[in-house]
């Protein structure tokens, strides 16, 4: 169901959007609430494996509207359940649209803006953003964790609305944090 109540179905018309590095446990419902803030949705499916029927890591949302699904991907990564997902219009031949739109997937909005943290002591995604707020705003953070286990393996991510923000957080590669010395670099190759 949408936010409207509405079901939504797993295949539709539209503008298709790959999601991937979900957590096994997504379900469409999550999707949907995840993804219907950019616009009206047409579909959404979780790809499950066959024989076990767990999660494959990936999905696809369909936006009724090409301006919604270009919205929804004007960032590369997007928080979904406590982890950062990928997003980006889905390639032909999975029912996204050539590439030869104005709109090119290929160089997205997030090169230059995440910031890679290294050696970090056991935090929270408070911690990071009380942290890195004097550097600029915030979009999202991401502590990496053990996929087994789901304990954090000492680095994460931080996401910020603007490349000269994360550049700021760059200037000092070394910090402290918590009371630990921490790396600080971007994440993202420069392009251009």
């Amino acid at each position: 169901m949408d936010s409207s109540g509405n079901v939504i179905p797993e295949s539709g018309t539209g503008i298709r959007v790959f999601v991937g590095g979900i957590p096994v446990d997504t379900t469409q419902q999550d999707l949907i609430d995840a993804f219907s803030f950019y616009g009206s949705l047409a579909a959404a499916r979780v790809l499950r494996d066959g024989a076990t029927g767990r999660g494959r890591g990936f999905g696809f949302i369909v936006f009724t509207n090409e301006d919604d699904a270009k919205r929804c991907c004007e960032s590369e990564s997007r928080p979904l359940k406590d982890r950062m997902v990928t997003v980006r219009i889905a390639d032909p031949e999975y029912g996204g649209q050539p590439q030869t739109k104005t709109y090119n997937a290929a160089a997205p909005a997030t090169n230059g803006t995440r910031v890679f943290i290294g050696g970090m002591p056991n935090c929270t995604d408070r911690d990071i953003e009380d942290h890195f707020s004097q550097f600029g705003q915030i979009v999202a953070t991401k502590i990496v964790t053990d996929r087994d286990s789901g304990k954090p393996r000492g680095f994460g991510f931080c996401l910020f609305s603007t490349e000269a923000e994360a550049d700021r957080a760059c200037v000092q590669k070394y910090q402290t944090f918590l009371g630990k010395k921490i790396e600080v670099r971007p994440a993202d190759p420069k392009t251009g």
